[in-house]
């Protein structure tokens, strides 16, 4: 009887580390979602067509409605093949690049070896990142951003995923910042507390580390290193 206890014990904590993971993921899509980002591209949208760009606000559009097709398409999957996760960050930062001018440029790199069809990733970790140099980091400097997204191999089940920029650092964008720290807190946290769910569920060591890409430069840039597990099916087993 006392297996058969422990047995039931680890189904309700099982259950209750399930029941955690999807209410941060529903949390993180509300993230991505976040009124700021629809509302400006919305604004993006409209400014085109007062522009008469009807051909500009077509792609802003289309762009947009895949952007939000992905996002919600990835709430299904407990995990999402990394190049449709590669693939959903590319058109965020397209629309982004739209939004700005050209404000900034990105590079995204493999390590060799790693297949982006046959890897499967939890969705929704790294966009918050990415918002993160594209608001905080780049909006304030004076020339070109730069965005850097590299994948590299940490162990046989998990990934490293550096996101680093050459914005104004993680000191002076407090300064500049004109969105609500408790936005970019909150999916920090948000973050964090998944990694950790999902290092215990799936027996890997996951870990956040945010810090300056190039100490001691006038804009110092901001690295982040994210260290997920990774399946070879969606299910993650």
């Amino acid at each position: 009887s006392l297996v058969i206890f422990r047995m039931a014990r680890n189904k309700i904590k099982q259950r209750e580390t399930d029941h955690q993971l999807i209410l941060l993921e529903q949390k993180a899509l509300q993230s991505m979602m976040n009124p700021h980002f629809i509302f400006n591209t919305l604004g993006s949208i409209q400014n085109y067509l007062l522009q008469s760009k009807s051909e500009e606000a077509g792609l802003y559009l289309s762009q947009f409605a895949r952007l939000i097709r992905l996002n919600i398409s990835s709430i299904n999957s407990a995990l999402i093949s990394l190049d449709e996760e590669v693939n959903r960050l590319k058109i965020y930062m397209d629309l982004e690049q739209l939004r700005t001018d050209n404000k900034f440029e990105y590079i995204v790199e493999f390590e060799q070896g790693i297949d982006e069809e046959e890897v499967y990733i939890p969705s929704m970790i790294i966009q918050p990142f990415v918002e993160n140099s594209i608001w905080h980091g780049i909006s304030a400097i004076e020339g070109k951003g730069m965005i850097r997204i590299s994948f590299s191999m940490q162990s046989a089940k998990a990934l490293n995923i550096i996101v680093e920029d050459n914005g104004v650092g993680i000191m002076q964008s407090k300064k500049y910042s004109t969105r609500t720290e408790d936005h970019l807190h909150l999916s920090m946290e948000m973050i964090r507390k998944r990694l950790e769910i999902l290092g215990k569920k799936m027996k890997v060591k996951t870990g956040m580390v945010i810090c300056e890409a190039s100490p001691g430069n006038d804009n110092p840039g901001t690295r982040v290193v994210i260290t997920m597990p990774f399946s070879k099916n969606e299910n993650g087993t």
